[in-house]
C-alpha cells in the first residue's frame, strides 16, 4: 500500500526501518538480503524471481534454471541481472541460501546437515565455505553464538539443575 501510494522508495526505507532485530552484533548485517536485492533493483525487475529463489532455496539453482523462469537466455539474463541487481545471480542465491541457513541455526535445533541439506549447500562442507566467506565464522560456532533454541535449552537445564537444590 506505501509502494502505490509514495512509490518504491519510501516503501523500502519504511522496510528497512522496520527491521527490528533482539539483538545485533557488529557480525550480523542490519538488513535481510532479500531488504537489500529490492533496494538494489530500484525497477523491482527481478523481485518477483528473488520470492521465488527464497520458495525454492534448497533446488538447484544455477543460471540455466533461473533464466529459464525469467524467459531469458542465459547470456541476456545474466547480464541484465548484473545491470539490475549490481551482483551476479550466483552470489545472490549464494546469500539467500546463507540467510536461511543462519535462521535456521539460530531458530531452530536442527543438525547442521540437516539445515545445509535444505538450504541448497548440497553439503555441510559447502555451507562452511559460504560461512567463513561471508561471516569468517563456521556455522557452528555462529549457532553457539546467536542459537536462541540453544539459549533456551541451556536455561530449561539451569532451571532443572537448580530445582534440585
Amino acid at each position: 500500500m506505501v509502494e502505490a501510494d509514495h512509490g518504491r522508495a519510501v516503501a523500502l526505507e519504511i522496510a528497512r526501518a522496520l527491521v527490528v532485530f533482539l539483538r545485533r552484533p557488529g557480525s550480523q548485517s542490519q538488513f535481510s538480503e532479500p531488504l537489500q536485492l529490492a533496494s538494489r533493483d530500484q525497477t523491482g525487475t527481478f523481485d518477483a524471481l528473488h520470492s521465488w529463489i527464497i520458495d525454492k532455496i534448497a533446488d538447484r539453482l544455477d543460471i540455466e534454471m533461473l533464466s529459464t523462469r525469467m524467459g531469458m537466455s542465459p547470456r541476456n539474463f545474466a547480464r541484465l541481472y548484473r545491470k539490475h541487481v549490481g551482483d551476479t545471480p550466483a552470489n545472490v542465491v549464494r546469500k539467500l541460501r546463507l540467510e536461511r541457513a543462519r535462521h535456521m541455526l539460530e531458530n531452530t535445533s536442527q543438525r547442521i546437515t540437516v539445515i545445509a541439506h535444505q538450504c541448497g549447500f548440497g553439503d555441510v562442507e559447502t555451507m562452511r565455505r559460504s560461512f567463513h566467506r561471508e561471516l569468517g565464522i563456521a556455522p557452528e560456532d555462529y549457532r553457539e553464538m546467536f542459537s536462541t533454541a540453544l539459549r533456551s535449552r541451556r536455561q530449561d537445564r539451569s532451571v532443572s539443575a537448580n530445582a534440585d537444590f
